[in-house]
């Protein structure tokens, strides 16, 4: 029903801007809007679970450095917090301070995003080696 729903205004909304607007319609369309803003909410949802459960996944996780361990699992836990603060702001009508909190939230999401990237560039060769090792064992 949500996809059905949204691909519905989607088309709607679209098929009667789309005209108007060209290509400032991914920015200025309000459904179009909402469908890009969920989309990339699904697709950031997905690719920081699909890095925590590799990350965990056949050895690795201990040969990770605590801070990359503790950077994946904040950034795991605060798309989780992100993504259910988008949920209510748009079930709840968009109250203006769970609007606010969604974009803190944004922000702090980015930061643990940026520390993730960083303490995993860092980890060495080391855990490339033994991640090496576990997918193809010699």
């Amino acid at each position: 029903v949500w996809l059905r729903v949204c691909a519905f205004e989607l088309h709607t909304h679209a098929s009667t801007c789309l005209p108007q607007l060209g290509f400032r319609n991914f920015f200025e369309n309000t459904a179009t809007v909402q469908f890009d803003h969920r989309m990339l909410a699904y697709t950031t949802l997905a690719t920081v679970g699909t890095l925590m459960v590799t990350a965990r996944r056949g050895g690795q996780w201990k040969e990770l450095p605590r801070r990359a361990q503790k950077a994946i699992t904040a950034t795991t836990h605060f798309v989780g917090v992100q993504a259910l603060l988008g949920i209510s702001t748009l079930m709840m009508y968009v109250p203006v301070h769970l609007g606010v909190t969604h974009q803190a939230g944004a922000l702090v999401l980015w930061t643990c995003g940026l520390w993730t990237l960083h303490a995993v560039r860092r980890t060495g060769p080391r855990v490339a080696n033994v991640a090496a090792r576990k997918v193809m064992p010699m």
